[in-house]
């Protein structure tokens, strides 16, 4: 694989009183990380949107060993995608175990940061095998539940989200300060600063690798490739995220 790319990004806020630093990895899907390690040693604290692993639970072993290294280094959080629908109470209870922070559809606060994820699942009849006990209006529903208790949290409110597509179904009207996303995989191939296709997208995708909706979602086109077709004008990623106040 191709060396992964440090892309970094600033956010102002005046929700923010002194200069904060966030990595985030997205798409890792079971594969080595040992230059993350080091790319994001000065950070805080790391955001995982999903797709950790790969195929729940037989490609999970370096995901999972990514999280407990990282989780003993910093603050870790992590919510779920769509490789890790199938996962069971199990794996559950193996993330929970690395010392990372696992947020599907709940939220915590990291010093001052209103720190949240949102999780739902990609098949619908996933409702039936993994959520029995919301039965009815299932993750949308818990999911919003959880996205009107964050809004009352103080604080600057960010959200990891697997898919860029759930800001435009769920969060867009929210009180949600940043979203951070992935899935995209970048658009695969690049041309001209477009992607040409993305999972659940399609051709000509609208959110595939950087700042979007007033700078409101950061799409991370991701730490790998998991696609037979090459990344083309697309390097698989890291980011480093900086919170910083208002210019003067």
């Amino acid at each position: 694989m191709k060396p992964r790319v440090i892309t970094e990004y600033a956010i102002h806020s005046p929700k923010i009183h002194r200069p904060r630093l966030l990595a985030v990895v997205s798409d890792l899907h079971n594969r080595r990380f040992d230059d993350i390690l080091v790319a994001c040693a000065r950070a805080e604290a790391m955001l995982v949107p999903g797709d950790l692993i790969d195929i729940c639970p037989h490609h999970a072993a370096l995901g999972l060993d990514f999280l407990r290294q990282m989780a003993a280094r910093m603050p870790t959080y992590y919510t779920y995608g769509n490789h890790e629908d199938l996962c069971d109470d199990a794996f559950e209870s193996q993330v929970r175990g690395t010392g990372a922070v696992l947020l599907n559809n709940a939220f915590c606060n990291h010093d001052g940061l209103v720190i949240g994820g949102l999780h739902l699942y990609d098949k619908p009849r996933l409702f039936s095998l993994h959520d029995r006990r919301n039965i009815g209006d299932g993750l949308v529903g818990t999911a919003t539940r959880m996205l009107g208790a964050l809004e009352q949290e103080k604080g600057f409110r960010l959200l990891l989200s697997h898919k860029p597509e759930w800001f435009a179904r769920l969060v867009r009207q929210r009180d949600v300060d940043l979203t951070v996303s992935g899935h995209a995989h970048g658009g695969q191939i690049r041309l001209f600063g477009q992607g040409l296709y993305a999972p659940h997208q399609g051709v000509l995708p609208r959110w595939t690798r950087g700042l979007y909706e007033d700078d409101r979602l950061l799409v991370s086109a991701g730490a790998t490739n998991t696609e037979w077709v090459p990344r083309i004008g697309n390097p698989c990623e890291i980011l480093l995220v900086r919170l910083l106040p208002p210019p003067a």
